[in-house]
């Protein structure tokens, strides 16, 4: 059961990496960076662009608790 766990969270893993990747590629941007961009731009909206940036920050929070569930995972080995 232990395994299984590991093998499916590092799938997910994986797969919001590469999620992150093409959102930095497509952007040629961290998310940091261009979160302030699309902030500091006034009176202009683009809501495809708008939901990239929700989408890339809820892959990024994703990531991290992945992260940690591997974490605690290994740590009880």
């Amino acid at each position: 059961l232990r395994e299984a766990a590991l093998l499916r969270l590092l799938a997910q893993r994986e797969q919001l990496r590469m999620e992150i990747s093409d959102f930095e590629q497509t952007y040629r941007s961290n998310f940091s960076t261009f979160e302030q961009h699309i902030h500091s731009q006034k009176n202009s909206e683009d809501f495809a662009v708008e939901e990239d940036l929700m989408d890339w920050e809820f892959a990024l929070k994703s990531l991290e608790a992945v992260n940690g569930k591997l974490t605690t995972l290994l740590a009880t080995s």
